[in-house]
């Protein structure tokens, strides 16, 4: 199932919504531009940005694409951290 494609979210917020009133605390999918069908997407929820004390944790405010030692660990289990992608806007084709 494809929980986005366009420009209208509301169906991905309802999908948010359901995943956080059963406690989900993330995901594993498919990419669905991956034809091998291979490549996973993590994703884990919670809010944004660094925890400001957590024992036993070193936090940063820098972004996870700038931290070395993050970037190392992730490509040692096969993930990486990705850039965020622009907003671009999508125009429906039609005859």
């Amino acid at each position: 199932m494809d929980l986005f494609t366009g420009d209208d979210y509301h169906r991905p917020q309802e999908w948010a919504q359901a995943f956080f009133t059963a406690k989900f605390e993330g995901l594993i999918a498919l990419l669905r531009h991956d034809p091998s069908a291979r490549a996973r997407n993590v994703g884990i929820f919670g809010k944004t940005g660094a925890v400001a004390r957590l024992t036993g944790w070193q936090t940063s405010r820098t972004s996870p694409s700038m931290d070395a030692g993050l970037l190392q660990d992730l490509r040692e289990v096969g993930l990486s951290v990705l850039d965020v992608p622009n907003h671009v806007a999508i125009t429906p084709f039609t005859e």
